[in-house]
């Protein structure tokens, strides 16, 4: 349950908050190229479990990673950095350099992160003829799937974590796996075959034969990434809110991951009364959320008409 990474901030004074502790990510590595319970999940995770792929300039030699998201290069360059140095993949393997050695996973299967699973997972034969399964995803996706928090200390200590990555900015994902016997292997993927080969309804066979596996997981950590700014990015958002331009962000963030990039990029000021409606996702009584906009509206209208002088509307 530590902490790895570049340091963060510390609480404000005056303020409560968990405190940080400091563990260089050497630790951690040395931890994972041993092999040691959870570290070495945690950064095969890292180097496997994604859909980047190396891309070779045929004039200099020089090789780059080409990735669907600056975080899937981030998390691999991250499992480079605990000594898991991912080296190549086809539809069939994984490669992976632990401490200079290149080691093969057979992969089985791979079910793809979309913006409505917000998960992406791996089914694996590791070197050893040994099986696993591999899942990262939105905390609260995993969180949902998961029956084992025993490598993380608890979920509360987890949450904990995932709170100061939050209040950080910092966009955070949570790693879990399972180990599955040779016979609990054959008859998922025979479901999974028979889902992605389907005539008709293949989506919905393809999501039935995902949860069979996505669940009963154990979870391995969290990761946390830093979304960087453009330059000029703030400055731009305060001119175009000073020209009178309305703007809007739709966002997959968590509510304090988002609130915190919104003040770091000019969007959110602390001038701003900040009005926070929020709801449960299965949810979708829609009339109390627009009573409590109304209602709102009503009283911060009311406001800046006193301040004004006089009353609005």
């Amino acid at each position: 349950g530590n902490i790895y990474g570049d340091s963060l901030s510390p609480p404000e004074a005056g303020t409560k908050g968990p405190s940080y502790p400091s563990h260089p990510m050497d630790d951690l590595k040395e931890a994972a190229v041993n092999a040691h319970a959870g570290a070495k999940e945690f950064a095969e995770i890292l180097s496997i479990c994604h859909t980047v792929v190396i891309d070779t300039n045929e004039t200099t030699g020089v090789s780059s990673f080409q990735a669907e998201s600056p975080d899937e290069e981030a998390l691999v360059e991250g499992g480079i950095a605990l000594g898991y140095e991912f080296a190549g993949s086809s539809t069939t393997e994984v490669r992976v350099k632990i401490a200079g050695k290149q080691q093969a996973y057979q992969l089985l299967a791979l079910i793809p992160f979309d913006s409505k699973r917000k998960r992406m997972s791996v089914l694996l034969r590791l070197p050893d003829g040994s099986f696993v399964f591999f899942c990262k995803g939105a905390d609260n996706i995993i969180f949902d799937r998961s029956s084992d928090y025993s490598l993380v200390g608890s979920q509360d200590l987890l949450n904990e974590h995932l709170e100061i990555f939050a209040n950080e900015g910092l966009r955070t994902l949570v790693l879990s796996m399972k180990t599955m016997t040779q016979a609990e292997t054959e008859k998922w993927l025979a479901s999974w075959n028979t889902a992605q080969t389907s005539p008709t309804d293949r989506e919905k066979l393809m999501e039935e034969s995902a949860a069979l596996i996505e669940n009963n997981l154990t979870v391995v950590g969290a990761t946390a990434i830093e979304d960087r700014l453009q330059d000029g990015v703030p400055e731009t958002i305060a001119d175009l809110k000073h020209a009178g331009i309305k703007l809007w962000v739709l966002t997959g963030d968590k509510l304090t991951t988002a609130v915190n990039i919104g003040y770091s990029c000019k969007l959110l000021t602390q001038d701003m009364t900040l009005i926070i409606l929020d709801k449960d996702s299965g949810d979708t009584d829609k009339p109390p959320v627009k009573e409590r906009l109304d209602k709102n509206y009503r009283k911060y209208s009311k406001l800046l008409g006193s301040v004004a002088g006089g009353p609005v509307g």
